[in-house]
């Protein structure tokens, strides 16, 4: 079959890398089998441009996009919490916890991790869909140990943690789609 394609000048080895060439993107040998075997759909993802399912619902919170406000109410497993932010601290019934949030893809800011030890973002290396969680917040962990399980071109992808220690945070769910870069946990 590889032959037959390569004889056709739309497919095969020669017109991926030319493809790859053309879109800017890096031509690796994994990247090759992509493109040439997903013709398009394999472009789009390795460019991160594949559906993330992901809908912004600004008429359900009540609050406009360009609106602003230091409180908020924050539910945590059916318990909901008064919170005001304070610089870069969240106070939750006066006592002050240091918090960051971070745009994925973007460089963290190391807030939030234990005292004497760092804190670890995990975060995607692809567009994926999160199949399974198989820890949870407060869990202690050994590096290399799966945390969760991405599906990303009909493969299966297992995260591991990058040390060991303690979940501090769990940021994804299981059947959510996840950009390249997007955080989905925090080991510290």
């Amino acid at each position: 079959p590889r032959e037959i394609n390569d004889e056709d000048p739309n497919k095969g080895i020669e017109a991926a890398k030319a493809r790859l060439e053309a879109e800017g993107l890096a031509v690796t040998d994994e990247s090759i089998f992509i493109a040439s075997a997903l013709l398009d759909k394999g472009i789009a993802f390795l460019k991160g441009e594949g559906p993330l399912g992901v809908r912004y619902k600004s008429s359900e919170t009540g609050v406009a996009p360009t609106e602003t406000s230091d409180r908020f109410t924050v539910t945590v497993r059916g318990r909901s919490y008064e919170v005001q932010l304070d610089g870069d601290d969240a106070v939750i019934d006066g006592v002050r916890y240091p918090f960051a949030v971070a745009i994925p893809g973007s460089k963290a800011s190391g807030r939030g991790a234990a005292p004497g030890g760092a804190q670890h973002e995990v975060r995607s290396e692809l567009p994926a869909k999160v199949l399974r969680v198989l820890v949870k917040e407060g869990d202690t962990v050994k590096a290399g140990q799966a945390l969760l399980v991405l599906e990303a071109l009909k493969m299966e992808i297992e995260i591991a943690s990058p040390a060991d220690g303690r979940v501090t945070s769990i940021a994804v769910a299981a059947g959510s789609q996840v950009a390249a870069g997007a955080l989905l946990a925090a080991v510290a």
